[in-house]
């Protein structure tokens, strides 16, 4: 995953821009547009075209935030997701955070105007405001997140994953080793409900009699 967090000088009431997220997918064939994406061969200097990525997030965290406009009056921030192979940036796997080299800048320069006029086609309004601008690259969520090839969203939801007697033993929220639970989008599916629900489950199995009584409450209340 590639991600733009953008600043703008206006803010979304002047913009027009919307509390809302915007996923922009290629064609209604998303698993056929995600493999050509996923196939396509360019130097790693290079990025590819607007119309090459299968699907695009768009979503502005300020218009979300009901104090934005007291904290920061006459401002907005964006932010824009794109998927990417993490090969694409292996080439400077071995360098440092904040020192991978003249290269490694310039590519995320390239990646940052490739986002920018994604933001643009689906967000117009926003051309000629932006102030600032950082990217992050799967190495950014290697060193950030300690993940393994920029991985952001969990575990793979795969047929295989869920047809798996081991992995649905491995994810139970009660675990074989007394005392200790499980809890989170991962013992179940990806989401944000998925890991409110994931609480409740887990709830449960730490005590069914309290998690009971918290259920009667929320019923009556």
């Amino acid at each position: 995953m590639a991600y733009l967090f953008v600043g703008l000088d206006k803010s979304d009431e002047e913009l027009g821009i919307r509390a809302q997220n915007i996923w922009a997918l290629k064609d209604y064939d998303h698993d056929a547009a995600f493999a050509r994406f996923d196939k396509l061969d360019f130097p790693a200097s290079e990025v590819p075209a607007v119309d090459d990525l299968p699907a695009v997030f768009l979503g502005s965290a300020s218009a979300k935030d009901g104090d934005w406009s007291r904290r920061h009056p006459g401002k907005a921030a964006m932010t824009v997701l794109c998927p990417v192979r993490a090969e694409w940036f292996q080439a400077w796997a071995g360098g440092k955070i904040k020192h991978r080299g003249e290269e490694y800048r310039r590519v995320k320069a390239a990646w940052t105007e490739l986002l920018l006029e994604s933001m643009y086609k689906h967000w117009p309004m926003t051309k000629g405001h932006v102030t600032y601008t950082d990217l992050g690259t799967p190495l950014s969520n290697d060193f950030y997140l300690a993940s393994v090839k920029g991985e952001v969203y969990g575990l793979e939801n795969t047929a295989e994953r869920y047809n798996s007697a081991d992995a649905l033993v491995a994810l139970h929220p009660q675990t074989q080793i007394p005392g200790l639970y499980l809890t989170g989008q991962d013992t179940l599916n990806v989401g944000v409900v998925s890991a409110l629900v994931s609480g409740v489950f887990t709830a449960v199995r730490i005590s069914y009699g309290a998690a009971l009584l918290c259920l009667l409450e929320c019923v009556i209340a």
